[in-house]
């Protein structure tokens, strides 16, 4: 004997939604994991490994000293590194190792 069924659809379906189509969201707290995910990466290659050290050398009363020898000593190995103002005043120290400098 076969099956007769009603005129219409399944009585259990469900119409669909006129979301059904649209994209979905990431919930907030997934969209943060996601991005400190990508950025974690790039930070770890930032690793700072050395320093530098500017200034300008002058007198006590705000006067510029030219071509003055300044010597930096890493407390921790002795390391002494020397240098000069220019005619402005003006020294820097570059690619420091981290440490503590006197």
């Amino acid at each position: 004997m076969p099956l007769q069924s009603s005129a219409g659809p399944c009585p259990n379906a469900r119409p669909a939604a006129k979301d059904a189509l649209r994209p979905r969201r990431l919930p907030p707290s997934l969209a943060v994991l996601t991005i400190v995910i990508l950025l974690a990466s790039c930070v770890y290659g930032q690793t700072a490994s050395t320093g530098a050290l500017a200034g300008m050398t002058l007198d006590p009363s705000g006067a510029v000293l030219p071509g003055v020898s300044i010597d930096l000593v890493n407390e921790e190995t002795t390391e002494t590194q020397s240098t000069a103002s220019d005619e402005e005043g003006r020294f820097g120290f570059v690619l420091l190792s981290p440490g503590t400098y006197g």
